[in-house]
């Protein structure tokens, strides 16, 4: 049990009218760690770190790839 549920469970004693609600940001955060672990997601993400990867490692394509992404904000 995680120290903030146990504080929560000791004030909740003393302060019966208090009460706790779950973080939004950690729900979000444990549903997309839940997602990333399906298959195909898991499969995407693979490549898209390799594609990534490939892009860093390489200056002319990094070079192309800002030209071009530079050109398409404006438009």
């Amino acid at each position: 049990m995680s120290n903030y549920v146990l504080a929560c469970k000791l004030l909740e004693e003393k302060k019966p009218h208090l009460y706790r609600t779950p973080c939004a940001t950690h729900c979000i955060d444990l549903m997309l760690e839940n997602i990333g672990k399906l298959p195909l997601i898991k499969k995407t993400i693979q490549r898209g770190v390799s594609l990534v990867g490939f892009i860093y490692s390489h200056s002319s394509t990094f070079n192309l790839l800002r030209q071009f992404t530079i050109l398409l904000t404006y438009f």
